[in-house]
């Protein structure tokens, strides 16, 4: 594995960024593994990845209430891996959140399409497909979600409802972890979510100032509490490529 699990001491830095800056990806294992792979692929040198994951998928196994035909809503990479068992996939098409949800979804089966890179963008792009907006939709997501999608559209008069059928459960960070976001020796943190965001603040609240926030959407940057004065950026747009990119910069 070309990348650390848990931080390493990376005491003596150089503060010209003559060696790689330690970043640390607190997202469950295999996303974290594969954003690490493909950031030392494209930026090779400037980040020194660390994985450490904040929260684990639990899927939680429940029957989904869907007879076939029922069209899904997918927000998340997350969602589809735990509906999949649940459902017979070649029986519903799903409108996804973002490409990378879009294409883990016809992976899985699903007939599967983009609906937005976000879901305000979704919400907008149903509304205006006479076929969508007239159908009833069911959200599958996690217990921990951004906003409301299914309330959302049915305040635009769409039928929509939801259900939960994973959780995003808490995992302690490494001592050694804690230790270098405390010091400042971890250089940035990328955030993937609103729950990753809290999450980092509750296990580490004595975060160091000169540690920088790269979040994955103004959502995120929203968790973080304004009188914090550790440096926040904001992804140009809110998927894996646009991390690489404010990591870019």
């Amino acid at each position: 594995m070309r990348f650390q699990q848990v931080a390493g001491n990376t005491a003596g830095m150089s503060a010209q960024h003559q060696a790689p800056l330690p970043l640390l990806i607190p997202r469950p294992l295999p996303q974290a593994e594969a954003f690490a792979d493909t950031l030392l692929a494209r930026m090779p040198g400037r980040w020194a990845p660390v994985i450490a994951p904040l929260m684990r998928i639990a899927p939680l196994g429940a029957a989904i209430d869907a007879v076939p035909g029922t069209p899904l809503l997918f927000s998340s990479r997350n969602a589809v891996a735990a509906a999949t068992p649940l459902l017979d996939p070649s029986a519903h098409r799903a409108l996804c959140v973002g490409s990378a949800t879009t294409a883990a979804a016809n992976d899985a089966g699903f007939d599967a399409r983009e609906g937005g890179p976000d879901a305000a963008t979704l919400i907008e792009n149903l509304q205006r497909d006479s076929r969508d907006s007239a159908a009833s939709w069911l959200h599958l997501r996690g217990v921990h979600t951004t906003g409301n999608l299914a309330a959302s559209l049915r305040a635009i008069g769409v039928s929509a409802r939801d259900a939960v059928i994973y959780d995003q459960r808490p995992v302690p960070l490494p001592e050694p972890v804690t230790q270098d976001l405390r010091s400042g020796r971890i250089a940035a943190v990328t955030l993937f979510s609103r729950r990753s965001a809290l999450l980092l603040l509750q296990a580490v609240p004595d975060l160091s100032a000169e540690v920088a926030l790269m979040c994955l959407s103004p959502a995120v940057a929203e968790a973080i509490p304004a009188d914090r004065s550790n440096p926040v950026h904001v992804a140009p747009y809110p998927d894996a490529d646009g991390m690489r990119t404010l990591l870019g910069r």
